[in-house]
């Protein structure tokens, strides 16, 4: 865990001075601590995750919401990283830390199998609204998340998602993908260890 003087420089970075948007010194306090994570050892990764469509109610942030939930907690942590749920009671440290961004566009068509179509396939279009995330890993759980790197292998731990993709990370990347993330939505949602995260981004984690 960081000594105090190493979170407290991600909320010195926040402080708003004349000419400077307090979303560009967010991204840049959130990219210092980034790197002080790589540093002490953890390992960075990319997910991407977009969701089939209902034509009974229309997607929304809180219905993704719960839907990640879902497959973080109860599939992708005790399934493949931690193959136990022990890590939700005496080992929380071990978690993974993840930031989870919004994104709404439309996302281009996936080719599915459909007997009833001409010639056995259809394109079908993802919700508008969907997921990004950046992931900070235990170097002791790198192994298990390559094993997950290829796309849509996050299909086996929800019926809603359509499209997934994770793939390893560098600062430079997360640098990039936290800016346009953040400038583009401030809907975002953090997942990892009680007392790890800085205290600006604290108040929306989900322990």
């Amino acid at each position: 865990m960081f000594e105090d003087s190493e979170s407290e420089k991600f909320e010195k970075l926040l402080v708003v001075s004349d000419g400077e948007s307090k979303k560009g010194r967010w991204v840049e306090g959130l990219t210092s601590w980034m790197s002080d994570l790589e540093s002490s050892g953890y390992k960075l990764f990319s997910m991407s995750i977009t969701y089939k469509t209902s034509g009974d109610f229309d997607h929304n942030p809180r219905f993704l919401s719960r839907t990640f939930k879902d497959l973080y907690w109860h599939h992708l942590l005790p399934e493949s990283i931690f193959k136990n749920r022990k890590w939700l009671k005496k080992h929380k440290s071990d978690q993974p830390i993840l930031l989870l961004f919004y994104e709404e566009h439309q996302e281009k068509g996936v080719k599915t199998y459909n007997p009833m179509k001409v010639g056995g396939f259809e394109y079908v279009f993802p919700e508008r609204l969907h997921h990004h995330a950046i992931l900070a890993i235990r170097p002791e759980h790198e192994s298990k998340m390559m094993s997950l790197c290829c796309e849509n292998s996050l299909r086996q731990f929800s019926p809603w998602v359509l499209t997934s993709n994770i793939k390893p990370a560098d600062l430079g990347w997360v640098a990039y993908a936290v800016k346009d993330l953040k400038l583009s939505s401030d809907i975002y949602e953090v997942y990892g260890p009680e007392g790890l995260m800085p205290a600006a981004i604290e108040q929306n984690t989900k322990h």
